[in-house]
């Protein structure tokens, strides 16, 4: 891959091996193994990595490989159009920028769009001075036998100087596949050039920046490519010209379906989107920016919240692109009435842009304005006939609601002729359709030729197969020309669109067509894990490692899940075999610090975390996870600053703003955490997990009544929500709402069959009800949905004792301790076997192990204590009672065992003071009456 998205290769290992030690890459390029698979960063594989750190130590770097002799000759298609759309006729065009035409003036530095509010725009910064000769990097001095990891942190260190190295040699990346045909399908988002020198004039500037909105405003493919041309070149010539910074956000959105969504695409976009933030931090440039790439990346509910949180802010509530995008996101989450409403007013300010009316249109439709959609599809098609959208979503009010086929069919025809691109979705909608009605017109000869250049061409869908065997047509067997990569590009968007169902279905498909993609398995794990379907996508994860044993994103994934499902032994197996190839590797000590954390092991966790920070600084699911072993250690300060961090480098990240809020809690209290939570509800109105952690939050605070009501605000909003039916049980059972907590633990169960939690939960309700037999089902349900689960088995062994079986709740025990000997849980419910079988000793030397694991707990002595008393070793059952009196020697029930002890001793005097003092210190306890008796019985023996 080169720097302007073109890709070259196949090479070999050692070839690419050769390419760095002759100095043709420099670190910072992307490699591959598979067609279709992850692009990653050649610095970040181990067997080229020391390499490029030797190279890096070599005195000169050589400059004899030239591109030329490594690589193709011609480029692949890239963002750019071709050359008979960039003579496109724009008269046309020019009509739906009128409202823009008097504020594209001789002066666009200070004009700008009237959409976006100009900021600084004068000049843009001085470009870099370019680099003429190759730099010489002088590490002959460093030490020879410094870790990989060091290596590893020192390479990164030195990212400055290898970027201004790699401006000299162009090559990117390398396949093992030619990419002709993927390149025809998927499109490169086309990057800014920062260090750029060209100059642009006022009027070169006003004309590039008219161009391009007459090109956008049209809203179709080939226009967002050209429209994309013309924005860069303006920024790169005035990098903060904020008109074209905010419709170049807008296009690469656009573009997005249609682009590769590699690590390339990935990072165009979201350079692009943080740099045009650190300009404009909290103005509308920078906010429809972010809201663009929140939506291009699948994360509507952020989105949304953004964009009524600016909305609702007087100075930005006219703005045409943050309406429209607030009524778009509207209507993805299906008000479509508020969407309609919400788009007519984006009109109102900005009627140039064709996308708004189409979503107008489409919104009535979907809310039942057939006449009002038809109506606005009429008019676009007649104003713009290339639009292929609104002729297909014509058709199906004249096919389906007005019964016109005849129309629909001369609807269908004109959007199947225009060459533009569409989503692939849409592409369906039209075959399918067009199909359908030739069959029933009889023309069967025509169906059959528009379902054979479906199936032949791009379309590899169900639907239509299905539809074409139902109606008999008959197709010949040809090779399909859909590719994995085209498979998998329409199961991201699936996955963007938040459709997992559909999106591991696509994975599945293009896995089928080539058993050898590990990428396809992995996505499809993920999608399965998403689901709720757990042992399916471990398996799906293991087929992934089975055919790339390299494939530590994969191995990283697995053991993070196995260690969620608490089975440790296997997540450690899985990356001690990474570790043998990929050691010291960010993405494996990442792997690891998960599992220690899921272990409860937060020291090893934050060692861990620390050292694949140091490797690669910029991963915020490392940082959340490092601040929350910190919390878990009490070091708020070291959680708080970890994430921070994690919010400088997504400020949308929903886990990152609830342990932020968290730690505010609990350094500056309750009111400062749950006020700054709300400040960013209000902010991220739809970002739902943000409520579910200030439910959590009043949890811990035993604000029981508070809990109750933020959950049930969230399961109107959302009544799939796991989390928030588990919250709302725990506070209903705190409230003694026994039958109600019950039915919130079974909605939970019922949304994820194989999570033990709330099987656990309810065992719980049922045991504080003293319903054992019910207890015991849930508890049995629970070891079946998930053995490893932690506790579980102590607390069927809690359920068995109470129920009165001590031989069932002793083997629970000792099955428990087998698995989780480190817990102190087995030892206290052998403990309290052996206390009701009368074996007071063994009672005793139970406790002893209990509280070496649970440390000074005030609980354990007492207990232990008593069993020494029973046993008849009243002079250590003292000195454990004195150890109790030193944790909290306020304790009532200190004084009721200090009176056993000296009656035992047959010391009356003394054993009738210390009850005297336990009645005192708790009037009203339980056993009040026989303490009294023991009084008495004392008072008389004096």
């Amino acid at each position: 891959m080169l720097g302007n998205g073109r890709i070259i290769g196949p090479f070999s290992t050692q070839q690419i091996l050769k390419m760095i030690s002759e100095g043709s890459l420099s670190g910072t390029e992307y490699v591959r193994y598979q067609k279709g698979g992850q692009w990653i960063q050649i610095s970040r594989e181990p067997q080229f990595f020391d390499q490029l750190i030797n190279q890096l130590n070599a005195p000169k770097f050589k400059s004899g490989t030239r591109i030329a002799d490594v690589g193709p000759k011609e480029e692949s298609v890239s963002a750019s159009a071709s050359a008979s759309q960039s003579t496109t006729d724009l008269s046309e065009a020019e009509t739906v920028v009128r409202t823009l035409s008097d504020h594209v003036n001789s002066k666009p530095v200070e004009n700008g769009n009237p959409l976006v509010t100009p900021k600084d725009q004068a000049a843009s910064p001085p470009s870099s001075p370019q680099q003429s000769e190759p730099v010489t990097i002088d590490m002959t001095n460093l030490d020879a036998k410094e870790t990989q990891a060091a290596r590893y942190e020192r390479f990164h260190l030195l990212g400055a100087a290898a970027m201004i190295l790699s401006a000299s040699f162009m090559l990117l990346g390398y396949l093992f596949w030619s990419e002709d045909e993927e390149s025809d399908r998927f499109i490169r988002l086309r990057r800014v050039n920062t260090t750029a020198s060209n100059k642009a004039s006022d009027q070169e500037i006003q004309e590039w920046f008219r161009r391009g909105v007459a090109h956008f405003a049209r809203d179709e493919f080939s226009h967002y490519l050209e429209a994309q041309i013309y924005f860069v070149k303006i920024l790169e010539s005035r990098n903060q010209y904020f008109p074209a910074r905010t419709f170049l956000c807008l296009t690469y959105r656009e573009l997005w379906p249609f682009a590769r969504q590699d690590a390339y695409d990935f990072e165009t976009f979201n350079t692009f989107v943080k740099q045009t933030k650190t300009f404009d931090p909290v103005g509308e440039t920078g906010a429809i920016c972010e809201i663009s790439k929140l939506i291009a990346f699948g994360q509507i509910a952020e989105a949304r919240g953004i964009a009524e949180y600016y909305l609702n802010q007087r100075e930005y509530s006219s703005n045409a692109f943050l309406i429209g995008l607030s009524g778009e996101l509207a209507g993805r989450s299906q008000i479509f009435n508020n969407a309609v409403l919400i788009l007519d007013t984006a009109i109102k300010h900005w009627d140039a842009w064709t996308k708004f009316h189409y979503l107008k249109a489409l919104y009535a439709m979907q809310n039942g304005a057939d006449k009002e959609a038809y109506h606005i599809f009429s008019n676009i098609v007649e104003r713009q006939p290339t639009h292929r959208p609104s002729w297909i979503q014509k058709a199906l009010i004249e096919y389906r609601i007005r019964g016109q086929k005849d129309l629909a069919l001369k609807s269908l025809l004109m959007a199947e002729k225009n060459p533009g691109r569409i989503s692939r979705q849409l592409e369906v909608r039209l075959y399918n359709l067009l199909v359908r009605i030739l069959v029933e017109n009889k023309d069967l000869a025509a169906a059959q030729q528009f379902a054979q250049k479906a199936l032949e061409q791009n379309l590899y869908d169900e639907e239509l197969r299905s539809l074409v065997e139902q109606l008999g047509l008959s197709i010949k067997s040809t090779p399909q020309k859909v590719s994995q990569s085209e498979l998998m590009h329409v199961g991201d968007q699936y996955l963007l669109m938040g459709d997992c169902l559909s999106a591991q279905a696509e994975y599945k498909t293009a896995f089928e067509m080539d058993p050898t993609n590990p990428t396809a398995a992995f996505k499809a794990a993920k999608c399965l894990w998403k689901l709720n379907q757990p042992h399916e996508a471990i398996e799906w994860l293991k087929k992934a490692i089975s055919i790339d044993p390299a494939f530590l994103e994969a191995s990283v994934t697995l053991a993070t899940y196995l260690a969620q499902r608490f089975d440790f032994i296997q997540a450690l197996d899985v990356l001690s075999k990474a570790a043998k190839r990929h050691p010291n590797h960010p993405d494996l000590l990442r792997g690891l610090g998960i599992v220690e954390f899921y272990r409860n092991n937060m020291s090893a966790a934050v060692g861990y975390f620390n050292r694949s920070l140091k490797i690669a600084d910029n991963n915020p699911e490392v940082l959340v996870y490092l601040a929350k072993a910190h919390a878990a250690l009490g070091e708020q300060e070291k959680a708080q600053n970890a994430v921070i961090r994690a919010l400088e480098i997504d400020s949308t990240h929903a886990e990152a703003i609830v342990i932020y809020a968290k730690n505010l809690v609990a350094q500056q209290g309750s009111r400062t955490g749950i006020n700054y939570l709300n400040q960013q509800i209000e902010k991220f109105a739809y970002t739902v997990e943000l409520r579910v952690g200030l439910a959590e939050i009043y949890l811990t605070l035993e604000r029981y009544l508070e809990v109750e009501k933020t959950c049930r605000q969230i399961l109107d909003f959302d009544a799939k929500q796991k989390k928030a039916w588990i919250y709302l049980g725990k506070s209903l059972q705190a409230q003694l709402k026994f039958n109600e907590a019950i039915k919130s633990f079974i909605e939970a169960s019922i949304l994820d069959p194989f999570d033990a939690e709330p099987l656990v939960l309810l065992a719980m309700v049922y045991l504080e009800m003293n319903q054992w037999d019910r207890a015991m089902s849930h508890a049995q349900k629970a070891l079946k949905a998930n053995p490893n689960y932690p506790g579980l088995l102590y607390l069927s062994g809690l359920i068995a004792l109470k129920k009165g079986d001590l031989k069932l709740a002793l083997d629970f025990a000792m099955k428990e301790r087998k698995k989780n000997p480190n817990l102190a849980d087995s030892y206290l419910l052998a403990a309290e076997v052996y206390d009701a079988n009368r074996e007071f000793d063994l009672c005793a030397s139970e406790y002893q192990k209990a509280a070496k694991l649970r440390g000074q707990n005030i609980e354990i002595y007492l207990k232990m204590s008593r069993c020494y008393r029973l046993a008849g070793q009243i002079d250590v059952a003292e000195s454990i009672l004195s150890i109790a009196r030193s944790i909290e020697s306020g304790r009532a029930e200190i004084y009721r065992e200090q009176g056993a002890i000296f009656e035992a001793r047959l010391d009356h005097a003394a054993a009738a003071m210390a009850y005297e003092k336990y009645l005192m210190l708790s009037p009203n306890a339980k056993d009040k009456i026989e303490i009294e008796e023991r009084l008495r019985r004392l008072s008389s023996s004096r």
